[in-house]
């Protein structure tokens, strides 16, 4: 914005002639008498000559004063102003970008309409007054902007604001503010330059505009802010949704949710869950502080089973009253938020039995136990239970066994052909869990070349005895916060009960692996390591009564990180289902040579289904990227296999849970912050009259001629002072006298 000075009255500047008056007085006064020589005064006339220059300077300068005085005199009657030229007050060309918010939180409502309803109004009223811009650009906070470059199609501009939906995401507000502020720098053809933003005025956006010093880089733009939400909003939202278990038949899933209360008083609220469409078990009560206070936030957890048939579920979790109908609040859309996963079957598990000692029986040797624990109903297929095991001897052990595995165990097992090695690096490195027990009749050096480096660690020889009187060593060091042992049990002490007699030593130096247990002595008893996508963990002793008393007192800690580990393998078991509005979404099919993937899109209210059909990669995944709409998306492929499980599934999407958060900023305590930011042409008001007056006000004309009357007073006293010095400086001595001849 550029300064320009004027005048009130500006005609009142005829008195500037004034300042001619002393210079005619001067001239007049400057007619020289004639001199006549008289020999007696020729010592006098030497010392006259002496000062005369200095004389001549000091009527110089009284003179320039005198002048200034009179014309300083007309310019204050005049009444000088400065005021905002090519500003609010200017008549030039003017640009505007219009910045309008449509996150999902401008969808609470606002009296009878809905904030972005309000913004729109506002917009339009801007768009169609009295002296349009010159060009315009409208930008949306959220989706793709309709119109993204300066245009002076008004119309065009209109139906832009008039068709902006309401999105799911968060507004970026300070992103779109620094976006509309380039397109006006680089448009070099007009004066005036403004940026509109419409509004709520939600913390979440506006505490970083409140930071930007990027706003005061661009000198000739103004920021103008419209609030759209006047008042407080009433609004309690599920912000976050969480999923967690593994998703397998008849597993444990638990459902976390996260409720946020804006309303200024305490609040009480029903959670409830569906699957399916329907309520499980009784809606939660909670109550909920105020907005700001401690308690204003609360989890809400359900435990719920995955089912005992593998598939797709929905479900999702809501907000409701006394009677299960929904609730009532200033924004509903954030008063259900939805999940979608895919339940896989049982986790299958392999286990490699080595040599058996002659005489063994059944509770004795560690393979059959293994099983036992991994599969108490005995295959039973109505049985609930989530692992299906199969024993089988590692003689017989071949790479088409590892199809369809989730987890690998071996006990014993002497030694693996190059053959099997390969197989089950191949396993591991894919995704696959692998955990070996080491035993009497394991060849360390035949382990150590058929897995080299893939191994947690280098086998060493084993030490120790065996027998009844043999010294035990215990187990000092557990990694309970391993997914393997995390949560098992109550007490770190309940973790110590292995006993070894007889182990074998190794070395993880440069292996990468970590101590999942480790013994007394500081050998480690158990080393796993993440290979590719799988897991591959060696226990340093057998699991038997002969070396150890894991098949006594030590089984439970063993037998339940062996089911542990089981539970975790299936790699689907914890797929992406849920993403939030507007993200990128991968899908994979179970056979990628169909070729196409159609998505079915949630209905609109009063619309047609809608679908998309998307191609297939070389990699067989297609990519999803039109997630504008918040509920559930169905995909399967197109041809003959459509049916099959693998190629067909749901995701969710869900809005921002940021902007459940209705605390905003009032239009009079955001004034506040923008001043202590320092962002002096950024203005905000609770409508665009307000706004503009503002903007306005802040550039009408300051005054300067009462600035002017204080230098002409002081002039006048520089005068007086210096006439003085110069009659004192000029008058006669005694004695002297000045002879002129007339």
């Amino acid at each position: 914005m550029i300064l320009a000075f004027g005048f009130l009255t500006p005609w009142l500047l005829v008195g500037a002639a004034a300042m001619a008056i002393p210079f005619v007085l001067h001239l007049l006064s400057s007619v020289q008498a004639k001199d006549m020589p008289f020999p007696t005064l020729r010592f006098l006339k030497m010392s006259m000559e002496k000062t005369a220059r200095r004389r001549r300077v000091q009527h110089w300068l009284l003179l320039l004063i005198r002048a200034g005085l009179l014309l300083l005199l007309a310019i204050a009657v005049a009444e000088p102003i400065t005021q905002a030229f090519g500003g609010w007050m200017g008549k030039n060309k003017q640009a505007i970008a219009v910045v309008l918010d449509n996150s999902y939180s401008m969808g609470a409502k606002a009296g009878n309409d809905t904030r972005l309803d309000q913004a729109k109004l506002h917009a339009q009223n801007l768009l169609t007054g009295e002296t349009p811009p010159e060009s315009g650009v409208v930008l949306t906070t959220n989706g793709i902007s309709p119109i993204s470059e300066m245009t002076s199609d008004w119309a065009a501009l209109g139906r832009a604001v008039r068709d902006t939906p309401l999105s799911g995401g968060r507004a970026p507000l300070l992103q779109k503010i620094r976006q509309a502020a380039q397109l006006l720098a680089d448009h070099d053809t007009v004066s005036q330059k403004s940026i509109y933003v419409f509004s709520d005025l939600q913390r979440v956006s506006f505490e970083e505009i409140a930071a930007a010093e990027a706003l005061m880089a661009k000198k000739d733009i103004h920021v103008m802010i419209v609030n759209t939400a006047p008042q407080t909003g009433q609004n309690i939202g599920i912000s976050n949704l969480e999923v967690g278990g593994r998703r397998i038949v008849n597993s444990v899933v638990e459902t976390t949710a996260t409720v946020v209360n804006s309303c200024p008083g305490d609040r009480e609220v029903m959670v409830g869950l569906r699957l399916q469409g329907k309520i499980t078990g009784t809606p939660r009560r909670i109550t909920l502080a105020g907005a700001g206070k401690d308690g204003s936030v609360a989890t809400v957890r359900f435990l719920t089973s995955a089912g005992s048939i593998a598939g797709g579920r929905t479900g999702d979790v809501f907000l409701c009253d006394e009677q299960s109908e929904p609730f009532k609040d200033d924004l509903e859309l954030d008063n259900v938020r939805r999940f979608c996963m895919t339940v896989g079957g049982r986790a299958k598990a392999l286990i490699l039995r080595g040599r058996v000692a002659d005489g063994a029986t059944v509770a004795s040797d560690a393979s059959t136990l293994l099983r036992i624990a991994t599969d108490p109903w005995e295959g039973r297929a109505d049985a609930p239970w989530s692992i299906s095991p199969k024993l089988m001897d590692a003689t017989d052990f071949k790479p088409q066994d590892l199809v369809g595995v989730d987890a690998l165990f071996a006990t014993n097992v002497p030694a693996f052909t190059t053959v099997q090695a390969a197989a089950v690096s191949e396993f591991v490195s894919r995704g696959g869990t692998v955990m070996l027990f080491l035993g009497p009749d394991v060849d360390a050096g035949a382990y150590n070349k058929a897995f080299g480096s893939i191994l947690p660690g280098k086998i060493l020889q084993p030490v120790g005895q065996v027998g009844p009187d043999a010294e035990a060593v215990g187990v000092s060091a557990v990694d309970i916060a391993d997914p393997y042992l995390k949560g098992l049990f109550k007490e770190r002490s309940d973790y110590l009960s292995p006993l070894v007699r007889r182990y074998f030593r190794m070395d993880r130096t440069g292996r990468g692996s970590t101590v999942l247990m480790g013994l007394a002595n500081r050998d480690p008893l158990m080393l796993t390591k993440r290979i590719g996508r799988g897991r591959f963990t060696v226990c340093a002793t057998a699991a038997s009564g002969q070396w150890s008393n894991f098949l006594g007192s030590g089984a439970n800690v063993i037998v339940s990180m062996v089911i542990r580990a089981c539970l975790l393998a299936p790699q689907n078991a914890e797929a992406m289902d849920s993403y939030l509005w507007g993200a990128q979404v991968s899908i994979q099919p179970k056979d990628p040579k169909q070729g196409k993937v159609r998505v079915t899109l949630p209905m609109k209210q009063g619309s047609k289904q809608e679908t998309v059909t998307l191609d297939l990669n070389a990699r067989g995944r297609a990519t999803f990227t039109g997630t504008r709409r918040i509920g559930v998306y169905h995909w399967r492929v197109t041809g003959p296999d459509a049916d099959d499980p693998g190629n067909r599934g749901s995701f969710a999407v869900n809005p921002s849970g940021d902007e459940a958060d209705l605390k905003g900023y009032s239009t009079p305590g955001f004034r506040r912050v923008l001043e202590k930011a320092g962002l002096e042409k950024v203005y905000v008001g609770s409508t665009l009259k307000e706004v503009m007056e503002s903007a306005v006000a802040d550039a009408q004309p300051a005054e300067w001629w009462d600035v002017v009357c204080i230098v002409v007073i002081l002039l006048l006293i520089v005068e007086a002072l210096v006439a003085n010095r110069s009659e004192k400086t000029t008058a006669p001595s005694r004695g002297e006298s000045h002879i002129h001849a007339t």
